[in-house]
């Protein structure tokens, strides 16, 4: 259990407490002399605990469902990653663009004569894409980066050193969400740190 969910049971436990203290307030200025007054304040107890038990269980539910929503999402993500490296295997027009992204970063001969092809820049914008869903998805530019999603913080790093990457990107940075234009301009700019986007 984390601490978000011993805060919350705490909160439901004070809250408790509370409709207790004020029903037996209410039963005791009601019913003053009567016999089936602890009987009442019992069943009350009991039923306050009914309550918290099942707020607990909801709960509980609630957070596992959001576990698991995650996992979809982040396998729904992959997915789309290995469609995008499909899109350069066998497709001639996209080994520069390949191989300057895995193999030739950093290596700047001729790049500011390279002509970005229509194919080149089609794969950039779903790159884009991808880093922008991803981001948003698991709040990655919010410098509460989570260690199970660093992979892709280094992969997308890796995405934005690439010549030609980056001319799509000023050639199609309107396109996106301003908060995630934002980041991704600043990083370029040389405001991020390793392994960031923020």
């Amino acid at each position: 259990m984390n601490l978000r969910r011993y805060f919350f049971i705490l909160i439901i436990i004070v809250v408790g407490f509370a409709l207790l203290a004020f029903i037996s307030i209410i039963l005791v200025s009601v019913f003053p002399e009567s016999n089936f007054d602890r009987v009442i304040s019992l069943t009350a107890n009991l039923g306050i605990i009914l309550a918290i038990l099942t707020l607990i269980h909801r709960y509980s539910l609630y957070e596992q469902t959001l576990k698991n929503q995650e996992k979809l999402n982040f396998v729904s993500m992959t997915a789309r990653f290995d469609d995008l490296q499909k899109l350069f295997v066998g497709n001639g027009k996209l080994e520069a663009l390949f191989e300057e992204i895995y193999f030739k970063v950093g290596q700047e001969e001729n790049q500011t004569n390279t002509k970005l092809s229509t194919d080149e820049f089609a794969v950039c914008t779903i790159m884009f894409q991808i880093m922008e869903d991803v981001a948003t998805m698991h709040d990655l530019i919010s410098g509460q980066c989570p260690k199970q999603y660093e992979g892709w913080l280094n992969l997308f790093e890796k995405w934005l050193k690439s010549y030609r990457v980056k001319k799509a990107w000023n050639m199609s940075s309107q396109y996106y969400g301003d908060n995630f234009r934002k980041h991704i301009n600043s990083y370029l700019e040389g405001n991020g740190k390793p392994n960031t986007l923020k």
